[in-house]
């Protein structure tokens, strides 16, 4: 009987820079979710050496490290259906340790900059697919983290709100790492 188990980034070798955004570009079950997986320390390698910086992901005591300088935007979305845009930003922010007398600053910023002030008093609940993406979204984006593992975070967006998030990312590269997956070859060719 053969065996299903297949290794998803065997030989893979891959250095990203700071001020770039690097895209990976793949069908459904092609291993990028897996990628982003292990840099944030949500899996464990079965074999390798993987590393963010100096900070090895593979010991205990380098991913809280990792987890201060970076944020990871999953495929599926994140946020508490029974609060609002606004709720679920503020208490991520929260969350995410930004200091009380920052946490408006920066939801209004956020709201701005992904256009969903509109619906910042909408519920998760309520919000369409797109809608959740782009919280989804601004809750990673929260603190301004040095590192952004993006999984998809376009999926399910409008032409023109793709388009916003490309701008964004594009005028938020300078300093950080961005690692974006995507199964859009006009995104990843746009982008990186």
């Amino acid at each position: 009987m053969k065996s299903t188990e297949e290794e998803a980034l065997k030989g893979l070798s891959l250095d990203i820079y700071e001020g770039q955004i690097t895209a990976i570009l793949g069908h459904n079950t092609s291993g990028k979710t897996t990628l982003l997986n292990i840099l944030s320390g949500l899996s464990k390698p079965s074999d390798g050496f993987a590393s963010i910086f100096k900070y090895n992901v593979c010991e205990k005591e380098h991913m809280e490290k990792i987890w201060e300088i970076s944020a990871i935007c999953p495929q599926w979305n994140i946020q508490f259906e029974f609060l609002t845009v606004r709720e679920n930003l503020k208490t991520f922010a929260k969350i995410k340790g930004i200091p009380s007398n920052a946490v408006e600053k920066e939801v209004e910023k956020l709201l701005t900059l992904l256009d969903i002030k509109a619906i910042q008093n909408t519920q998760a609940n309520h919000l369409s697919g797109g809608q959740k993406r782009k919280l989804s979204l601004g809750i990673t984006l929260l603190g301004e983290p040095q590192v952004l593992l993006l999984d998809e975070p376009t999926s399910g967006l409008d032409p023109y709100s793709r388009h916003q998030v490309w701008s964004l990312l594009n005028e938020r590269k300078a300093g950080r790492v961005i690692l974006f997956t995507t199964q859009f070859m006009d995104e990843a060719d746009i982008l990186s």
